[in-house]
């Protein structure tokens, strides 16, 4: 998990994007029972909650279909890694697509896989 500065540092690079429309999709799933489960559950509303804080409307995915969130977070405007294996592979075939992505190390626009 990131600290809440990670999505401090760079929510608003990401959302300067002329397509932005100010709302923050925050997409989430563990596919297997955990039990840091419920701990997650919190991180991800008090992350929710500090987007919010930083004057963006926000919409929260859980447990949805791999595939399905797969599908959404490739396609979507802006994407944000941050840091797990999915959210590499995503980031990674965006870039690969001439999409744009951002990661830990800024953004990067077609760098290829």
């Amino acid at each position: 998990m990131r600290p809440l500065s990670f999505f401090t540092e760079h929510i608003h690079t990401v959302m300067q994007a002329p397509v932005c429309q100010n709302t923050v999709h925050i997409v989430a799933g563990s596919h297997r029972s955990l039990p840091s489960y419920a701990k997650s559950i919190d991180y991800l509303r008090a992350l929710q909650e500090h987007i919010c804080h930083l004057g963006f409307r926000t919409t929260l995915r859980l447990g949805g279909s791999p595939d399905a969130d797969f599908a959404l977070l490739l396609h979507s405007a802006r994407f944000l890694a941050t840091g797990g294996a999915y959210g590499r592979l995503i980031e990674k075939t965006r870039n690969w697509q001439q999409g744009i992505a951002w990661g830990d190390r800024g953004a990067r626009v077609g760098e290829g896989v």
